[in-house]
């Protein structure tokens, strides 16, 4: 599962808006940056995600 969240957030979204925003808009280097850490962000906030629904699907069973 965290293999399809860092290509979700890293190749679909962290690539192609850092393309947008640095060779399109012309940021440059600035534009590639600005679209890699928004891909980190995002796959961060993935994992975060994925974390809390273990641990309640975990807290669920012991209390059952």
């Amino acid at each position: 599962m965290p293999f399809l969240f860092v290509g979700i957030a890293y190749w679909v979204i962290g690539f192609s808006l850092g393309y947008v925003l640095g060779l399109k808009i012309g940021l440059g280097a600035t534009g590639i940056w600005i679209g890699l850490s928004i891909g980190t962000t995002i796959y961060a906030g993935l994992l975060v995600l994925r974390f809390q629904l273990l641990a309640s699907r975990c807290a669920l069973r012991a209390v059952t």
